[in-house]
């Protein structure tokens, strides 16, 4: 993802929002951290036969209830797992961005601190 930035990318998420590193980190990322995720949370719950025991209760749920909440609990748990990890670093971004004493290194020193004075 980074390797891949543009000078563009690059401004917008230095002018960006609280999380525009974040939010482009996680789009041009998203995909495969899943793809790496999956087979382990998969591994992990079908060894306990949770991923079993959800589908056949979520499926009596929708049934009695017409909703539609997701029967496939790997893809639940990998997706959520994937959101936790980017809002654990979209807080961090926000305190970097907010916070002088967050920014530990020169290199932030020197990016935020430039925008501090707009």
């Amino acid at each position: 993802a980074i390797t891949s930035m543009t000078i563009t990318d690059a401004k917008n998420i230095l002018l960006g929002s609280n999380n525009a590193a974040t939010s482009y980190l996680q789009g041009k990322t998203q995909t495969q951290l899943f793809n790496a995720f999956q087979p382990k949370v998969k591994a992990s719950l079908g060894k306990v036969g949770a991923d079993t025991l959800w589908k056949n209760l979520i499926s009596k749920y929708n049934t009695f209830t017409g909703q539609a909440v997701t029967t496939d609990l790997n893809e639940y748990v990998t997706t959520e797992t994937i959101n936790g990890v980017f809002k654990m670093v979209a807080d961090k971004e926000s305190g970097i961005r907010n916070t002088p004493a967050m920014r530990t290194t020169s290199i932030l020193q020197k990016v935020f601190g430039a925008q501090d004075g707009k």
